[in-house]
């Protein structure tokens, strides 16, 4: 629904939205915004009118990102308009356990998409979920060239959560899917074996770089605002994680 004013006149959502990005940035120091809606992008037709809006001020930007539905149009204006960075995500780089998440992506939408914000330089982080329904250790790998066919600059790794109130519980038959939240079992892969592959994903990647999924993109952007470079970012992350390694 839109706003409305006293008079009852719907004022146009984009006017609306102008309107509170004109009052954040009229804030002293902020220069720098982060959109946190997970479909920021859908539809791509108001995305557009959005990235030419952003084309009127001065600010950088982060935002989540559905990879599967930009062109080379949209992603040349999102790096004209400020964006430093995206989040993708990806979840699986595997087309059958993105057919049993019902992603409505492909592998191959997800390259595209990921291979255009190279070509602009945009920075990617991209995160995964591993152990859904149809993984197996094959699919995992797909997860880990995909990172390269991508040049992605970060990625996620996180378990999948079993809950009882979601569209996989209904297919849990189908998957002969049992367990609850961290403790679960399927017919491909068991809670035990996923957090394995990730501890095992983490100490073989060597050209991504990782980053904990609880932190993910707002670590990067917190050290990005202040003041510390993209590389230098993951040259600190890097690090961590030969600490950790």
């Amino acid at each position: 629904s839109y706003p409305t004013t006293a008079g009852g006149h719907h004022m146009m959502e984009l006017d609306y939205f102008e309107n509170h990005l004109r009052s954040l940035l009229s804030i002293p120091g902020v220069d720098k915004i982060v959109f946190i809606d997970d479909t920021f992008n859908v539809p791509p037709r108001r995305f557009k009118k959005l990235l030419k809006m952003f084309m009127k001020y001065d600010f950088e930007w982060f935002s989540f990102l559905r990879s599967q539905y930009v062109d080379d149009e949209q992603v040349q204006m999102m790096k004209d308009s400020g964006c430093q960075g995206v989040f993708l995500g990806v979840e699986s780089a595997n087309d059958k356990v993105l057919k049993n998440m019902n992603k409505r992506a492909t592998r191959a939408q997800f390259i595209k998409g990921g291979n255009l914000l190279s070509k602009y330089d945009i920075p990617k982080m991209v995160a995964f979920v591993l152990g859904f329904p149809g993984e197996t250790e094959q699919t995992l790998e797909d997860n880990k060239t995909f990172l390269l066919e991508i040049n992605a600059e970060f990625y996620t790794l996180k378990e999948f959560y079993y809950m009882h109130n979601t569209s996989v519980h209904e297919k849990r038959e189908t998957f002969k899917l049992t367990g609850n939240g961290n403790n679960w079992e399927h017919a491909t892969m068991n809670s035990i074996t996923a957090t394995a592959h990730k501890h095992r994903m983490f100490l073989e990647i060597e050209d991504t770089i990782h980053v904990d999924p609880d932190i993910s993109l707002w670590h990067w952007i917190y050290l990005y605002d202040h003041g510390y470079s993209l590389s230098q970012v993951q040259n600190i992350q890097r690090e961590t994680n030969n600490i950790i390694k």
